[in-house]
């Protein structure tokens, strides 16, 4: 645990042309997009370091966090950090289109408790790792919140063909079951 999971303390927020700045932030950080954008192997080890943070916080139910793609931020020990609640509600709030759909390709509003968000964000993610594509896309984010709504997932054989089919299965029947 210790080290892992940290909070994260900032001191200022602003917004300038569309953009978010945050301060009080030390040290090097990459986003969980570009920590999962280099390569499977370095992918999966980002995902299993993030299960191994969501395992302390899901200790204490009073922590408030959100896995989105630039939410949660990998330190240069290999910490995670999570943007505070309260900034992520303001960035979903103030965001464009394009914005609210990166958030939805990974974070699905139709689960309500955090714990089934995390492991929906995990699913999604090990998906994009292993195929290169999200299990949900659209051309606005009204299409992607009807294709999430509607479970309307292809087939994860149709981005890997080589996948085994047991793994296929698997995220077939995760994103095709109603909450």
């Amino acid at each position: 645990e210790g080290g892992l999971v940290s909070e994260w303390i900032f001191t200022g927020y602003v917004e300038k042309s569309k953009k978010h700045y945050l301060y009080g932030v030390t040290g090097k950080v990459i986003s969980l997009e570009k920590k999962i954008s280099h390569n499977r192997k370095s992918g999966l080890q980002a995902i299993l370091t993030l299960i191994q943070a969501l395992q302390v916080l899901g200790k204490d139910p009073s922590r408030q966090y959100e896995v989105s793609l630039d939410t949660v931020y990998f330190t240069e020990t290999n910490g995670i950090l999570f943007l505070p609640a309260t900034i992520i509600r303001k960035l979903k709030d103030t965001g464009t289109e394009e914005y609210r759909k990166k958030i939805h390709q990974i974070s699905n509003p139709y689960y309500i408790k955090q714990n089934e968000r995390a492991v929906y964000a995990i699913e999604a993610l090990l998906f994009y790792v292993l195929t290169g594509n999200f299990p949900f896309t659209g051309k606005t984010e009204e299409e992607l919140r009807n294709n999430l709504r509607n479970m309307n997932i292809p087939s994860p054989k149709s981005f890997l063909p080589e996948m085994k089919p047991d793994v296929a299965r698997h995220f077939e029947v995760f994103f095709n079951t109603k909450s």
